[in-house]
């Protein structure tokens, strides 16, 4: 059989591609095996305890759930005083292979948080 200049031309262009895909996906197998997902897990919890805290505390000034949830706009209050940084990868150097994410989130470099940026929500109900 006979192969044509166009098919030949394809096959050409196919086989690196493959190469490549096939590369990608080892590389990204070999991340999620080395601890990334254990890094986004601790990570997701300390946000976690975070909002729960700023939760926590907007239920004791408001005197309880129930005038929380009276207010349609305390959840996006809520997540509007979630740091956007902070929780993730500190600035510097990465720490080395294999070593475990820090438990604490860096301080930010002046010292002040930014004004929350306003999220705009319709009442659910």
């Amino acid at each position: 059989m006979h192969l044509r200049l166009s098919h030949k031309l394809f096959l050409l262009l196919l086989a690196p591609l493959v190469a490549a895909l096939l590369a990608l996906s080892a590389v990204t197998a070999f991340d999620l095996r080395s601890g990334f997902t254990d890094y986004l897990r601790q990570r997701d919890v300390r946000q976690t305890e975070y909002f729960a805290d700023l939760a926590a505390a907007a239920i004791v000034r408001a005197g309880g759930v129930d005038a929380l949830r009276a207010d349609p706009a305390t959840v996006p209050r809520l997540l509007a005083q979630m740091p956007r940084r902070g929780f993730g990868p500190p600035d510097g150097p990465p720490p080395p292979l294999g070593a475990p994410p820090p438990d604490h989130a860096p301080p930010r470099a002046s010292g002040r948080r930014r004004a929350p940026r306003r999220v705009g929500c319709a009442p659910l109900s």
